[in-house]
């Protein structure tokens, strides 16, 4: 079954025939669609993707890039404290839109309009004072192309991907996504076979690992980092050529803890993004075949690519 977006854009609403179609269960409300071969928002459309992909970028940019759930607004907000110590803080206007990506506009149910009057997030941020921290969940090869000729700065941040299901299968319950929340049996497959959310784990992590050896790209795991916070906060301080003294890096350590950021977000629209923050509470939910049957793929992934993650 298919639909036209008010932008024209063709999208495609999955069928009974694939396990994907329970992210559209009230397809009269549902807040996904397929466009462009991927699971999105409805507020994304080929035009803004499009649009994102020519949009100018400058030099002194940095951007974020993660697959949902992967620690995105933990990243954004270490990334702005280290900037704030710098010589080039980020101007209080920016930080309205600090960790929303870019694609996003809401309400996440609302196919977008790409006209010119439109008020859309990579429109809003064209008026940003510079540096700006420019959040993603694109594919790399969905990044402007003006990133790799100017060489802006990417930071990207890859949780390995029982964790990263967990996290999404607990986020839908918050109640904006009341009566579509996705079985954990059908999530778990689309989740494996990379017809998910935001496209395929897989695939968005081997786009942005091919390029790790470019100097204007860093790749950082969400394990890591929660293992060890300081060398974390250093170690993106340092390729922001941020220079932290001991005591400021624990000021950065303080104010982006797991507490104190879920603290600051309550009664706030990013509260429901903070439930435990933790490596391995997939454990509590995965059965023995549904951990070996991710634990094949990741080997495989392993192997081909020498990526690999704590669990």
């Amino acid at each position: 079954m298919s639909h036209q977006t008010d932008s024209g854009d063709d999208i495609c609403w999955y069928t009974d025939e694939t396990p994907a179609d329970h992210f559209l269960t009230n397809r009269a409300n549902s807040w996904m669609a397929v466009v462009d071969g991927t699971i999105s928002a409805r507020c994304i459309s080929t035009a803004l993707l499009k649009d994102i992909k020519e949009m100018t970028v400058r030099k002194d940019d940095v951007w974020l890039a993660a697959f949902p759930k992967a620690g995105t607004k933990w990243c954004a907000e270490i990334i702005s404290r280290v900037l704030g110590f710098g010589d080039s803080p980020i101007a209080e206007a920016n930080k309205a839109g600090l960790g929303i990506p870019l694609e996003y506009n809401f309400p996440l149910h609302s196919p977008p309009d790409v006209s010119a009057s439109a008020r859309l997030h990579h429109r809003v941020a064209d008026k940003w004072q510079s540096p700006r921290i420019l959040t993603t969940h694109l594919r790399v090869d969905r990044l402007p192309h003006q990133i790799f000729a100017k060489k802006a700065k990417v930071i990207y941040v890859m949780r390995n991907p029982k964790d990263t299901l967990v996290s999404f299968y607990t986020y839908t319950s918050a109640p904006q996504f009341q009566g579509q929340r996705v079985d954990w049996k059908t999530l778990f497959q689309c989740h494996l076979d990379g017809h998910y959310p935001g496209g395929s784990w897989w695939a968005h992590v081997q786009g942005y690992w091919a390029h790790r050896s470019e100097i204007n790209f860093l790749i950082l795991t969400y394990e890591n980092m929660k293992q060890d916070h300081p060398s974390a906060v250093r170690q993106i301080a340092d390729f922001l050529e941020v220079t932290l003294t001991d005591e400021q890096v624990g000021h950065v350590v303080e104010a982006t803890s797991f507490e104190s950021m879920k603290e600051r977000a309550v009664n706030t629209h990013t509260e429901g993004h903070y439930r435990k923050g933790q490596v391995g509470d997939w454990k509590n939910y995965f059965t023995k075949a549904e951990s070996e049957a991710f634990d094949e793929k990741i080997e495989r992934l392993r192997r081909e690519t020498g990526i690999t993650f704590q669990f």
